[in-house]
């Protein structure tokens, strides 16, 4: 049976956490506001659905649903008193929440502000996905601090790669390091549930959903919805080389 005050300290997390990720996605919805739903390009009007606001505006929506339904759940668990007592000042300090708060934080702010401009789209949704899901759930032997750093290493060895290395040479090299973070996450937390003997199920699931989600969407908004990506790099490459072979 869990302790309650151990679950009253992970939902006072969930509401900080909440309710910083509604403050990012109302942030990314304001910037995606200012991009054109629909345009004219050589007397050609472009319908919504290839508008460059359409991913954007998707994965904004998303983060603000599940963040309204964390902070949600965490604020009918507290009541109203323990919501009080939450939002006050928390005491400075480099612990387990703060670890979650900025794992949380600089998971987005890298994806969105180092990643996605300079990583093929596929491999900065891979990484982004394993770093979050092994970080939070496999939460053994501070696997979130771990993934912290993988996060923060990944993040200036590739903004340092991409701004050094030059345009012939970039997506070979910041992708190669960017899939080698990938890698790094998942061998990271393997090591940690191998070293307590803990079976390798939910591990498996998590590296599947990380590798496999990219893989499938990346295709659906590119070639059904005709939806340019951000940012396309060896693994999208690769898509287009398979399908102009097999549909040529």
């Amino acid at each position: 049976m869990s302790d309650p005050s151990d679950t009253r300290k992970l939902r006072q997390a969930d509401l900080w956490t909440g309710l910083g990720l509604v403050v990012f996605a109302l942030g990314m919805l304001g910037v995606t506001a200012t991009f054109p739903i629909t345009d004219s390009y050589g007397g050609v009007r472009n319908v919504w659905y290839v508008s460059p606001a359409l991913l954007p505006l998707l994965i904004g929506v998303s983060i603000l649903l599940m963040a309204g339904m964390l902070v949600r759940k965490a604020m009918r668990d507290l009541g109203a008193e323990g919501v009080r007592q939450t939002l006050r000042l928390p005491q400075a300090g480099f612990g387990s929440r703060t670890q979650r708060l900025l794992l949380i934080l600089g998971s987005v702010c890298a994806y969105v502000y180092v990643f996605i401009p300079v990583v093929d789209f596929a491999l900065a949704t891979a990484l982004f996905l394993a770093v979050f899901i092994f970080g939070f759930h496999l939460d053994r032997e501070a696997s979130v601090a771990r993934n912290l750093l993988i996060l923060i290493a990944s993040t200036v060895t590739v903004g340092v790669a991409a701004s050094v290395v030059g345009q012939e040479a970039r997506d070979a090299v910041v992708d190669a390091l960017t899939g080698s973070a990938v890698i790094a996450a998942a061998a990271v937390n393997a090591r940690a549930l191998a070293r307590q003997q803990l079976p390798l199920v939910a591990w498996r699931k998590g590296l599947i959903v990380a590798v496999l989600t990219p893989l499938l969407l990346c295709p659906l908004f590119k070639y059904g919805l005709l939806v340019p990506l951000p940012y396309e790099g060896t693994v999208i490459g690769a898509m287009d080389a398979l399908r102009y072979a097999v549909f040529r």
